[in-house]
Parts: C-alpha cells; sequence; structure tokens
C-alpha cells in the first residue's frame, strides 16, 4: 500500500480544514490503496497512523526536511512514498502509483529565481547544492505530490549539511524539499525509469475570480491564505467534498 506523508505545520488558520478536505479528495479519487499518514502538527480528529513533530527552525523549508526526516527515522514511512501538503486538492480520478514525478523546468538559477524573496533564493541555492553531488537538477516543486525515498535520507542529509556548512542560499534559507528529494530519486536510474517525468504548469489558486474557469480542467489544484476568501472556493468545496474520509474520527 503505497504511504502519502502529509507534512502539516503548526497553527492551521482554519482548524485544519484543509487537510479536511485533502483527505476526502484523495478518498474520492484515489484509483489504488493508499494510506495517508501525517508528520507534524497532528490534529486530534485523525485517524491513523501519525508522529507529532513541532517546528524547530526558523526557516519554513529546514522544517519540512527536517519532518520527513523524523518521519523516516520514526518508521512512519518506508522505501518509497510520496510527499504531500495539506493544500492538494484532486479533482479527478487518479492512480497514485502511477504518477510521474512532475517538473516545472530547471533549476539553474535565471529559470529557479523568478523573485527576490526567501523562496525563490532557495530553490537557486537547491539547483547549485544538488550539482555539486552530481544529482538531476529539475525544479519539482509543483504544488503536487512528490516521491521520495526513506533510502535517500543520508544523501538527503549530505546535502543539507554541505549546505550549511558553505552558509549559501541552501544553507540560509533551506533546501527546498519538493525538489531534494524527488531529485536524489531521480538520481536512481531505476527509480527515474519506473516512475518517468510529466512536464507541467503549477497551478495554484491566489483568490482570483473566476475559480471554476480556473480548475475546469485541472486535475489538481493548491492554494493560498487568500483563496480562503474566495467564496467560488468554499462554496465549490463545501459542495464537493461534504462528506467525511475515513481518516476522519
Amino acid at each position: 500500500m503505497l504511504k502519502i506523508l502529509y507534512i502539516v505545520g503548526t497553527g492551521s488558520k482554519y482548524s485544519d480544514i484543509e487537510l479536511r478536505w485533502s483527505l476526502r479528495s484523495v478518498e474520492k479519487f484515489a484509483q489504488c490503496d493508499v494510506q495517508p499518514v501525517v508528520v507534524g502538527s497532528v490534529p486530534d480528529w485523525f485517524k491513523g497512523d501519525a508522529l507529532p513533530c513541532p517546528d524547530k527552525f526558523e526557516r519554513k523549508e529546514k522544517n519540512l526536511n527536517h519532518k520527513i526526516m523524523t518521519a523516516i527515522r520514526g518508521g512512519l514511512v518506508q522505501g518509497e512514498f510520496q510527499i504531500s501538503a495539506d493544500d492538494h486538492f484532486w479533482l479527478k480520478p487518479i492512480d497514485f502509483e502511477k504518477l510521474p514525478v512532475y517538473y516545472r523546468g530547471g533549476l539553474l538559477p535565471k529559470e529557479a529565481a523568478k523573485g527576490d524573496n526567501n523562496y525563490a533564493k532557495a530553490l537557486v541555492g537547491t539547483g547549485i547544492t544538488l550539482g555539486k553531488f552530481l544529482h538531476p537538477k529539475w525544479n519539482t516543486a509543483c504544488h503536487r505530490n512528490a516521491w521520495a525515498s526513506a533510502d535517500d535520507i543520508d544523501k538527503v542529509k549530505s546535502l543539507i549539511d554541505f549546505a550549511n556548512y558553505r552558509k549559501d542560499y541552501a544553507g540560509l534559507y533551506g533546501m527546498v524539499a519538493w525538489a531534494t528529494w524527488p531529485n536524489v530519486l531521480l538520481g536512481n536510474r531505476i527509480s527515474a525509469s519506473k516512475h518517468g517525468m510529466k512536464q507541467i504548469t503549477d497551478l495554484k489558486y491566489r483568490g482570483e475570480d473566476g475559480f471554476k474557469t480556473f480548475i475546469e480542467d485541472a486535475e489538481v489544484f493548491s492554494i493560498n491564505d487568500k483563496a480562503f476568501g474566495s467564496n467560488g472556493f468554499i462554496s465549490f468545496m463545501q459542495e464537493n467534498f461534504k462528506n467525511p474520509s475515513r481518516w476522519e474520527k
């Protein structure tokens, strides 16, 4: 059974309703056996395997990697698994076991740094660090589930330790988990051949008008905080994902 590791942050503004909706979308559309598990801030209503893990660092990316490593070391996940966020909402039937490795370009500095914000800097640093260790350098941070492997924990730790030692962008802002774990896994030719790759356009709803048009052909989408102020988003989710999933008490 495929495990989907939800990495949940501290202090949801919406009482973790986004996680409820994500789990309900998985149950509604999954065409294979999946088992969601949670690491991080575990809601008291979640019914399944979970491992509490408070934030340890000031940088979000560093906390994400810390929580993934904690899940692996705690035995919550083994072998290959998928990492997910609580704001991934599926809209069509999907066989998660056949999910490709999604990417939206390369992690070369000019392609990754679309802004001068901390996240863009972390992406640049992640690409540089991956390259120094001869790993692939795809921008797999696509707001979709991503493949990872528990067997790669030592390799990822080496990347993080190297970045911290050099105190470059990745050391200062963190290795982007969504781009680090899939690329390390892709370095294994067997894994790369098994999953395949698919280039996509990132689909994140930011509260613009025309929500139904935005998701019209989408397989999955993500949101930001502003989206919760959109009546179109709220009404759609309440209508389509109103029934509790088996992973809710």
